[in-house]
Parts: structure tokens; sequence; C-alpha cells
């Protein structure tokens, strides 16, 4: 909620008065979740059904509810309104972002984060708190820069690759190729020998436009690349590029990557289609330090019925070192956290063990995850559900 009132910049009796009409909107919000009301289409009883198009078997029924669900709306209705009551959530993300920043694994940053959530944890009252110990790798960016040579001089906006080598000390100066997908790359093969290659690869969807940051530098070393730049993984920009983690092929030389601006990659589509030669300058001082000491943060609320049986919420507390990792994932995680907090708050026990996880080293390795799967091969985890 403070989130949708804090671009107000009026004065204390406006903002006061907006908070009233948010709260009044807040309230009858809760009073339709609360109370079913049913809609039924009138229809004339003298009215036929139509006939179905193509007859199809019935359906199948599905069986008797196990669940009555008014046992649970006077605790549904405790839940939801001290959700919408509360700012704590909000508070702790704010603090998170603002005091603490960005946690990239490895990082100092991170260690306070972990700190700070144990210590918040078992202020909240939360059963077993803890700090799981995971190695993680540690990558660090360093200064990196590009910049267009010829046709005309100009810097262009990027992000080093999570996971990226460096270039050489002086950079790497090169012609660049644009390709738009996999398939004209492949076209061009020996070609792009010594050259920069540019995926300029229109964003459809993630999971079909990832793969050119993923894979594409080992993709365009397999023809002699020196470098590989990626068109950032989005739909949207305003001349901000976007990192994320790149994986090499082991099997093919290594070369640095990096993530570059839609505007950038147009830019250089449009030159490359006018017939112009691209010259490109890039430097980057990423490299590996020794894997490092990082946790994953577990709390639990313990059932009351079935303890052993555990259901497990979380997200990744980890992020990219150019932001704030607000979004991805500091809010999963708060979330989370505070699912766990309110039930706590409000004496509500479930008949299960809920247990929260703020998981390390999503970003560039996954580590974290791993680590946590590992301790649930023992035989009294086996009752453990995501």
């Amino acid at each position: 909620m403070l989130a949708l009132l804090t671009p107000f910049s009026r004065s204390t009796k406006s903002f006061r008065k907006d908070l009233l009409n948010v709260r009044l909107l807040l309230l009858f919000a809760l009073i339709f979740t609360l109370i079913p009301i049913p809609f039924i289409k009138s229809q004339d009883p003298n009215q036929q059904p139509r006939p179905s198009a193509s007859p199809t078997a019935a359906p199948t029924p599905l069986p008797p509810p196990t669940v009555k669900i008014d046992n649970y709306r006077a605790a549904a209705a405790r839940i939801i309104g001290a959700a919408l009551t509360s700012n704590r959530a909000y508070e702790r993300l704010s603090f998170l972002t603002d005091h603490i920043g960005n946690r990239l694994s490895g990082s100092q940053s991170l260690d306070r984060a972990i700190e700070w959530a144990v210590a918040e944890m078992k202020k909240d009252g939360l059963d077993n708190v803890r700090a799981e110990k995971v190695m993680v790798p540690h990558w660090v960016r360093g200064q990196e820069s590009l910049e267009m040579t010829a046709p005309v001089p100009r810097k262009l906006m990027m992000l080093g690759l999570g996971n990226s080598i460096a270039t050489p000390v002086e950079g790497i100066t090169a012609d660049a190729v644009v390709v738009r997908t996999f398939e004209e790359l492949d076209a061009l093969g020996e070609k792009v020998r010594g050259k920069i290659v540019v995926y300029n690869a229109p964003f459809t969807n993630y999971g079909a436009t990832v793969r050119y940051r993923s894979a594409g530098a080992s993709r365009a070393a397999r023809y002699g690349a020196v470098a590989a730049l990626v068109r950032s993984i989005t739909p949207v920009s305003l001349g901000t590029p976007h990192t994320g983690a790149m994986i090499y092929d082991e099997t093919q030389p290594k070369i640095p990557a990096a993530a570059i601006t839609i505007e950038g990659a147009e830019l250089l589509q449009r030159m490359q289609n006018r017939g112009d030669r691209i010259t490109l300058r890039l430097k980057m001082e990423a490299k590996f330090l020794p894997d490092a000491e990082s946790a994953n943060v577990v709390a639990e609320l313990k059932g009351t019925e079935r303890p052993d049986e555990v259901v497990v919420i979380g997200g990744h507390f980890d992020s990219w070192d150019v932001g704030q990792g607000a979004n991805d994932d500091g809010g999963g995680c708060i979330i989370s956290w505070e699912a766990a907090r309110l039930l706590k708050e409000l004496g509500l026990r479930p008949r299960r063990t809920i247990r929260v996880v703020l998981f390390t080293n999503e970003e560039n390795g996954t580590r974290g995850g791993t680590a946590n799967r590992e301790t649930l091969t023992r035989p009294s985890c086996q009752n453990t559900c995501w």
C-alpha cells in the first residue's frame, strides 16, 4: 500500500484523505472477498437448450470435497485483514533494498542480508531459525565499457554477463556482425571469425529469447568470434541494459560476453543494413575469485498434527550487483517470510510445518537450491513438498 502512496507530494491533509480512500477501498475488497455472492443468469423456462455442435462424453464428476470451507472462513478473514492492514513486509523490503542493496553471491552485502534476516526471523518468534552453510561462486564485474569507433565514435551502454571472462587489458577491438537468430549465425559460419557477434533477437518470451544470452557466446566462439554482445532480454527499454547469467560450453573457446540495450542493438542493425562497417571496442575486467561461504536462511512454523510433513515456500535472496534486488527476488523472499510471520502473530498453527527458505546463489550458480535439495535426501525429509 505504501508503494501506491509514495508518489503523492501534496499536503498532509490531502495525503490523509487519499489514505482514507484507499482504506475504504480495501474494506470493500475485504468484504467482497469474504462474502461469496452468487451471480445466476436468469433463463426462460420455456427456452429449449441449444444442441451441442459436437457431442462429447459427459465429464467425470469431481469427488466430494473433503474440506469444509466454512471451517476456515474466520481464520481466512483474520489472515486477509492482517495482511491488508500491516506494512511490515513493505518496511522490511524497503530496509533490505535501501540499507543493504544488491546481494551478489560472495559479496559482503549478501552476508549482511543473511545476518539481518536470521536476526529478524528470531525476533518474529519463528521456529528453528538457522543459516545453512553453502559454498558459492564469487564472480566480480570490475570496470567495463563498450564504444563504437566506426563509422562514428559513440559510447554504448552495456553490462557484462554474469560468469563472463574478461577481455585483455587493452580491450578487444574488432568489426561487428549483427544477427537476429542462431540460424543467421550458422549461415555466416567462418565469416564471423575474428569479429564481435551481436545478437539482435527481439523479445518473444523469456524461454525462447534467453537462450541467446545463456548460449550465445559459445555458439559464436564455435566459428571463431572474439566476443559476443546480446540484446537485453526484455520487451522494453529506456536505454538500460539488463544483465544475467551466461553459460560456457566447455568444448568451445571462452570469449567475453555482455548485454547491450535494445536501442543499441537496433542502432547496430540499422548501420549494418545500410552497409556500414561497424567497429567496436569492448573492455571488461570480470573475474572469478575463490568460492565464498554463504548460506540459505531457513525458518519454520511447526505443524500441530503432522510436523514431519513440510510445505516449503521461499525465494532467492541473492541478486545481481547492478540493482537493489527488490523485484528479483527480494519481494518473493519477503512475501514468503511475511506469510509465516502473520500466522505466528495471529496464533494460527498449521497442521503441517511451513518452512521458509531464502535461497542463496540462484542468479549465477543455483548452489543454494542444490544444497537444500541435498538436505532432503535424508529419510526424515521425504514428506517435504514445494
